[in-house]
């Protein structure tokens, strides 16, 4: 969980900021062209692209039966990253809409994208685990094993409910309903039936395959009505700098948390003075001195990210649905609306096929074991 809390929550954040920042540059130095977007539009586009969508890479991990270890960070990563993202994207996006002017300094506004920031990361998943335990004790003391066709329908609505109180409050629905959905899998299905169970996982996969359908027939379908929106220079740009940002997450977290395994440990070195008397005179006479050193234990060694794992977390940070969902949701301030969902659309598609194609000879030039 350490490390993939690490990658989740500080390696999107570092991701967000780093592409916003690195697409500022390319601005200042004319690689948009005619396209001049504001620097909080920038990242908050950078916020939205840092959601990863790994389905197509996990989908090559599953069926080649990779390490284990490598499949959790993969998997749990990008769980997580998308409240993150979503958070992230929500904040830029409201203090893009209520602007910096002359009545709100720079820092009044840091400040309150901080705080907002914070109170969504922690709100929205409080909202979602506090509703699944009042769920779970709902079905605990009222049995409704009996009527299993009421059971089922308190279940989805119930589970719905966060969602719909998460966006009244300001908080974000879709972090909320996640957790929501964490925590149901713990605490409310050992109280309900295994009929409901069943029922309720058919019922939740459809209606994800569905949306999930949609939601790519409709990125699919909207490229012919923004002809005139692609701007490449910017798309260029975003792709090497969302490339960069994911790099500039990956390995130095990576590298931090394979040094917070090491622990310091004591090697006893004798002088070599000390050592041609030692045929002289007994071992306990001899004063030894001690050369301190950190290395990794071996209780601990096997949670520590190769080298090669880390060329996988980088590769595997592609883009997806909700990146494209945040995009459709992009403040219109500036009339950059189009051109931000165009990027975002191209992005996907790019690194879906392209690099979601180009996993498993990734797999066998890093020589991971599989099978």
């Amino acid at each position: 969980i350490k490390p993939i809390t690490l990658f989740a929550a500080l390696g999107t954040t570092i991701s967000g900021l780093v592409t916003g920042c690195a697409l500022y540059g390319a601005k200042s130095l004319g690689l948009f062209g005619d396209f001049d977007p504001t620097f909080l539009e920038l990242l908050t586009f950078g916020a939205l692209i840092a959601a990863t969508d790994t389905v197509s890479v996990l989908g090559v991990l599953q069926a080649k039966r990779v390490d284990p270890h490598l499949f959790s960070l993969v998997f749990g990563e990008s769980a997580l990253n998308d409240a993150v993202a979503l958070v992230l994207f929500r904040s830029f996006s409201t203090m893009l809409v209520n602007g910096v002017g002359d009545e709100t300094t720079l820092m009044d506004s840091i400040i309150e994208i901080m705080v907002d920031f914070l109170y969504q990361a922690a709100g929205s998943p409080a909202l979602g685990i506090l509703f699944a335990f009042l769920i779970a004790l709902l079905f605990k003391y009222a049995d409704l094993r009996e009527t299993k066709m009421l059971e089922l329908s308190l279940f989805i609505l119930l589970m719905y409910f966060p969602f719909v109180l998460a966006e009244e409050i300001n908080l974000s629905g879709i972090v909320s309903i996640f957790f929501t959905g964490l925590s149901a899998r713990r605490y409310i299905e050992p109280n309900v039936s295994d009929e409901t169970k069943r029922n309720a996982e058919v019922i939740f996969h459809l209606t994800s395959y569905l949306a999930e359908t949609c939601i790519f027939l409709e990125l699919g379908l909207s490229t012919f009505g923004l002809s005139g929106s692609f701007r490449w220079g910017f798309i260029a740009c975003a792709f090497v700098a969302t490339l960069f940002a994911r790099a500039m997450s990956v390995y130095p977290i990576s590298i931090l948390f394979n040094y917070s395994l090491k622990e310091d440990v004591t090697d006893p070195l004798i002088d070599d003075d000390e050592r041609s008397v030692g045929s002289h005179s007994s071992h306990s006479t001899f004063s030894s001195r001690a050369r301190r050193r950190r290395s990794t234990p071996e209780k601990r060694k096997d949670k520590k990210i190769p080298v090669p794992f880390m060329h996988v977390l980088w590769f595997a940070g592609l883009r997806g649905a909700v990146a494209y969902s945040c995009a459709r949701d992009f403040p219109n301030l500036y009339g950059h609306n189009d051109e931000i969902t165009a990027a975002t659309m191209v992005l996907v598609l790019v690194t879906i096929v392209m690099m979601g194609g180009c996993t498993e000879p990734l797999l066998d030039y890093l020589q991971i074991k599989m099978n």
